[in-house]
């Protein structure tokens, strides 16, 4: 299941760090036809797409993979080198071990380690300088380069026991709902993730080749759940996509067709840090974004293709999404 948009507050991270560093914002912005508007009021929705295409102009333009959020710059390739290294492994737990020593040997301004125990595998991150990612833009990357890469390796989504942060709840992290369909923990010592440790002995699948068309797609690739993934929260998004007619699907509907009861459904998706309502609103909303950006649908077209009765009751419900008018929006 694609993420087809992100909250622009990631874009107004990135906005900032051009600023600080003398870049031509607003040019940049044109390059990845991202309308600046989308600067001035947080909690709009930005497509993935151009969101990760700003990233990769910026980290480019900086010369540096940390985006100025580290002591000194991780020059373009940085990334790719560990993936080189780690791709050779016979398994995950060596490839990680393998990305562990890179970061010791290599990045100067966060560390990783992997603890282990009979159950549960660990992935530590410790910024001794969350000065310099005040906005901790570098600590959500990571996280999800990491998580992202490592699947990507063994061709399996790792499902996540739980994510935690070294920084108290931040204005989106709603948005880790999507990005991070596990338990969230905040203000911990460190930031980092957990997951079964049978994961660990997975072989890597993949192959040098395959590596190159891998971190040719990056930073997109990092927004984007894994193919693999088969959390029920992707479950129930693909039902409530493939069902928007006549006002979407019901959550009795969507239990019904994952052979579920209401109640389980309700607990399972509980476990994952979501909810059906919250999960329905979402992907309309995304989707909701996703057409507007298309210049030749009109908000009628857009309404329609959502299953709203009328535009007048999409209008209202993307008002309440995103505080403004679809018709604003779309200029």
């Amino acid at each position: 299941m694609d993420i087809l948009t992100s909250t622009n507050y990631f874009l107004i991270s990135l906005a900032r760090v051009a600023d600080v560093n003398g870049l031509d914002t607003i040019r940049l912005l044109q390059k990845t036809d991202i309308n600046p508007a989308l600067l001035r009021q947080p909690g709009l929705r930005v497509n993935t797409k151009k969101l990760a295409h700003f990233v990769w102009l910026l980290s480019n333009e900086l010369k540096d993979e940390s985006l100025g959020q580290c002591r000194s710059p991780n020059p373009p390739g940085t990334f790719y080198t560990m993936g080189e290294l780690a791709v050779h492994q016979p398994n995950l737990q060596q490839a990680m071990n393998r990305g562990v020593r890179f970061h010791q040997q290599v990045v100067d301004g966060y560390s990783i380690n992997l603890v282990v125990d009979e159950k549960t595998a660990t992935i530590r991150i410790h910024q001794p300088r969350l000065d310099l990612d005040p906005d901790h833009l570098l600590t959500d990357l990571v996280l999800l380069a990491l998580h992202r890469f490592y699947s990507w390796l063994i061709g399996d989504n790792i499902t996540l026991s739980s994510v935690f942060f070294a920084y108290s709840r931040p204005p989106h992290a709603d948005e880790y709902r999507l990005l991070f369909p596990c338990e969230r923990k905040f203000s911990q010592s460190y930031s980092g993730f957990s997951f079964p440790a049978l994961y660990l002995n997975k072989p890597v699948i993949q192959n040098p080749d395959k590596l190159k068309a891998f971190m040719y797609e990056c930073p997109l690739k990092i927004f984007m759940r894994p193919q693999s993934d088969r959390s029920i929260s992707t479950q129930v998004q693909e039902e409530i996509q493939h069902n928007l007619n006549n006002g979407g699907p019901s959550l009795s509907f969507v239990s019904t067709e994952l052979g579920l009861s209401n109640r389980t459904l309700r607990r399972k998706l509980a476990n994952e840090g979501t909810a059906f309502q919250a999960l329905k609103d979402t992907m309309r909303r995304d989707l909701a974004v996703y057409y507007l950006s298309q210049k030749s649908l009109s908000v009628s077209d857009v309404a329609e293709k959502l299953g709203f009765s009328e535009p007048g009751v999409f209008v209202r419900a993307f008002k309440k999404w995103d505080g403004v008018t679809p018709g604003a929006y779309k200029k």
